[in-house]
């Protein structure tokens, strides 16, 4: 699942959800299928967590209909058998790797503490500027 967007000649912007409305997956499915394919895994939900009532439920109809020809083929085990055996290749074996700077959350978090994003996940004005221009 990914999103792409284009800026049409009078700055228009199309936005589209990439993927298919047979993977709409929640991060337990997810979780449960990643440890289906690597023995001892255990998946803990935190169930004292509070519930999150948001809809994560994408809609790819637009998608389906502009690129009929280029839905998704890979199905999830697919995919996380072959990012196993990738990480396999290069000797993956980062027991730390929660702590990386790299990991999405910290990525984020660190454009908003230095205001490059607003706490709505917003570009700051000139940082989105500089986003058009790449």
């Amino acid at each position: 699942m990914g999103r792409i967007s284009a800026r049409g000649k009078r700055g228009q912007v199309l936005s589209v959800n990439v993927g298919s409305d047979d993977r709409n997956y929640q991060v337990r499915d997810l979780a449960e299928a990643v440890a289906a394919e690597v023995p001892g895994t255990d998946v803990s939900i935190n169930t004292s967590a509070p519930v999150d009532s948001r809809s994560y439920k994408v809609d790819f109809g637009l998608y389906r209909s502009l690129a009929p020809m280029h839905q998704p083929r890979v199905t999830l085990q697919e995919s996380i058998r072959e990012l196993i055996d990738g990480m396999r290749r290069m000797n993956f074996s980062d027991s730390e790797f929660r702590t990386s700077d790299l990991i999405r959350l910290k990525v984020l978090q660190d454009h908003v503490d230095s205001g490059r994003l607003d706490q709505q996940l917003v570009w700051a004005k000139g940082d989105a500027k500089m986003l058009e221009d790449a």
